[in-house]
């Protein structure tokens, strides 16, 4: 993560730590204490979760970031397999790549619906990692050259590859 985000983040936090802590100390000024420490626990461990969150995305990013792309919903079997994302930077690039398993009726609806979609197109060049089972892979028609998103199938085991990068 870039220095200046860093910088920003560290900010943002020190000002809402102490907003946090000047509402406590008015609260004790009229006897609410107990409220305070509620207000200050509640507080504290949103924004715990919500820094895990965003330096960890859940699993629900990805089948977001899936559903957005592909317009097609994400598959009730899909089980992902292996997730990892970038943190914005400040002009709002990010890369997000996962790996999913799915059933076997669920692969060949997707890999249909994708080859008859429009918003795709075979991709035709040598993939980045020859040794690997993806036989298929679909690029996402896209006329804003700032952005990839692409799909690999895994015939053999039912496995999709989607890697979402921005630039």
């Amino acid at each position: 993560m870039p220095t200046g985000i860093i910088i920003i983040l560290a900010i943002i936090l020190v000002i809402i730590i102490g907003l946090i802590y000047l509402i406590f100390r008015w609260l004790n000024k009229i006897e609410q204490t107990e409220i305070g420490l509620w207000l200050f626990t509640l507080i504290f461990f949103g924004l715990t979760y919500l820094i895990y969150t965003v330096l960890n995305p859940t699993d629900r990013f990805y089948k977001d970031e899936f559903e957005n792309y592909t317009g097609l919903q994400f598959p009730e079997s899909g089980k992902i397999l292996m997730k990892n994302a970038t943190y914005p930077d400040q002009h709002g690039d990010y890369s997000a790549h996962a790996v999913f398993k799915v059933d076997k009726k669920d692969f060949l609806k997707i890999t249909e619906q994708i080859r008859k979609s429009i918003k795709f197109q075979i991709a035709t060049d040598k993939f980045s990692r020859p040794t690997t089972n993806y036989k298929t892979q679909y690029l996402l028609n896209s006329r804003d050259l700032g952005l990839a998103f692409e799909l690999k199938f895994d015939t053999k085991t039912n496995t999709i590859e989607m890697q979402r990068n921005s630039w």
